[in-house]
């Protein structure tokens, strides 16, 4: 409500017709913020408590609600922007009462009483303070490069990104969701001093978000025109590109797995945020001084890559530092596998994409060819021996 206003009206680049939806959705965004800073320690209960099918029940409550508000849009006659800002809006608060009315009901922790220990409050903020820095960062660097795109680019070129950041968040909830379900686990381990266990999960669980990423960004890294043309009907310019490229920045930066939270149970909140931080803040900062200097938008992705991949070992040698994680064997085991993995998935799919013509007929086969290919490649080698027979086991138990 300060430098935020003085920015969107003073150097955004908004049509003047406009700037009042504008500032329905800057106003609405301002109030969802400030509900969902609130519901942190909500959903954080519910993760550390492990109620995953609570955390999938909200989830299909948002999404099915989502589904409902948007189809309204199409039947209303009203602004469809300043529309799709309140039933955002709407959704986000519906969202926001159930999990709170669900955790103050069923958990002792989420009823409000005063408490007198200071030092806890301390520690409390020190955690937060550091983690606080690192979401910074992270707005700048996706939120700052949209700012950066809009000041040297105009609207036209934010439409193009905010087409790929759309497409690249709903392929990134598979992995997320996954992710959510395994860091409680290892904080335990970690605080039971099951170091070995501890360095096994976060080996497994950051190939499997990586593999499950790539099962489904592979084909639509190769078909992204056919599929936002079917969604979208007149593809803006430079969707196409920009959405390959952030598919790709997020397979890069999800080889990177579940490094962080074991950099997190260790407990080197304050060094973590600053070194990691630090680089990640390259996402923002040298894209400006490229496209000052006349560059294209599409630097913003490659440095984006390059900027992944150094995190990915800075997150490594943290991890080796703390607590001895071998990083010879993630490299071998992890990253070598999700390389091959995609490797076998472009050998057996590259050559039907360049040799047949651009048709839902190629999607299809390009579809079917790249399933077939993952499910191969992850069994015979994705997986280590152990993983495999884990696998085997669970499909056995469910179809005996």
């Amino acid at each position: 409500e300060s430098v935020g206003l003085w920015f969107l009206k003073n150097k955004l680049v908004i049509p003047a017709e406009r700037f009042d939806a504008a500032l329905w959705v800057y106003q609405l965004s301002v109030i969802s913020t400030l509900l969902g800073i609130t519901q942190v320690p909500y959903q954080a209960v519910i993760t550390a408590r492990e109620k995953m099918g609570v955390y999938a029940y909200l989830s299909i409550i948002d999404v099915t609600l989502k589904l409902i508000l948007v189809a309204i849009i199409c039947f209303v006659d009203f602004d469809k922007l300043k529309l799709l800002a309140l039933v955002v809006f709407f959704n986000g608060l519906i969202v926001f009462l159930i999990t709170r009315i669900y955790c103050i009901r069923h958990f002792d922790e989420c009823r409000l009483h005063f408490v007198k220990d200071w030092r806890a409050y301390l520690e409390i903020l020190n955690y937060a303070g550091w983690n606080l820095s690192s979401h910074v960062i992270l707005i700048a660097r996706t939120q700052g490069v949209n700012i950066l795109l809009n000041l040297f680019f105009g609207p036209a070129i934010n439409a193009a990104r905010g087409v790929a950041v759309q497409v690249n968040d709903m392929i990134l909830r598979f992995s997320r969701n996954f992710q959510t379900a395994v860091v409680p686990q290892i904080t335990k381990l970690y605080a039971s001093g099951q170091l070995k266990e501890m360095s096994g999960l976060i080996c497994m669980s950051s190939k499997i978000s990586y593999l499950l990423l790539v099962f489904f960004m592979f084909p639509m890294i190769l078909e992204t025109e056919c599929v936002l043309t079917l969604w979208l009907g007149k593809v803006p310019e430079w969707a196409v590109v920009f959405c390959k490229l952030t598919l790709i920045a997020s397979l890069f930066d999800a080889l990177s797995g579940t490094l962080v939270y074991g950099a997190l149970a260790v407990g080197v909140v304050r060094k973590y945020h600053l070194t990691v931080g630090g680089i990640l803040a390259l996402n923002f900062v040298l894209p400006y001084f490229l496209l000052k200097n006349g560059s294209s938008p599409i630097c913003v992705y490659y440095i984006e890559c390059l900027v992944f991949v150094a995190c990915l070992f800075v997150r490594l040698l943290f991890l080796k530092s703390y607590f001895n994680f071998s990083i010879t064997l993630y490299l071998r085991d992890v990253v070598l596998r999700c390389f091959a993995v995609t490797g076998f998935m472009s050998l057996i799919c590259i050559p039907v994409f360049v040799s047949m013509r651009a048709s839902l007929i190629r999607f299809v086969i390009i579809l079917l060819l790249s399933t077939l290919a993952f499910v191969m490649a992850s069994l015979f080698v994705g997986l280590n021996m152990l993983e495999r027979k884990k696998v085997f086991a669970t499909v056995e138990r469910k179809f005996p």
